[in-house]
């Protein structure tokens, strides 16, 4: 119970300290993402397929997907939906 309600604490100075884009980059870190996961995970939020993000960081889609695979896995995530749920729960946009 008390491992709770610090990490409830920890959410809330969280969410009143940073941008929603810092979070996003706080929780990234926090599942050990690298910084090319990280631009990954960003692309996927803004929407993008994997062929855009492949074209946008100038890697082929299978390295993308490899990558993905791999945020899956740091995540205990199925699939796009759940790894942003997971990551930009309780962020409110502007």
């Amino acid at each position: 119970m008390r491992i709770n309600v610090r990490k409830d604490l920890e959410t809330i100075n969280l969410l009143q300290t940073k941008t929603k884009d810092e979070i996003f980059t706080i929780r990234c870190n926090k599942l050990g993402l690298t910084k090319r996961e990280i631009e990954i995970c960003e692309l996927v939020r803004e929407g993008h397929i994997y062929k855009d993000i492949a074209d946008t960081l100038f890697i082929s889609e299978r390295t993308v997907n490899k990558h993905m695979q791999n945020i899956f896995k740091k995540a205990e995530s199925n699939n796009k939906f759940d790894l942003l749920n997971k990551i930009t729960k309780n962020v409110k946009t502007a």
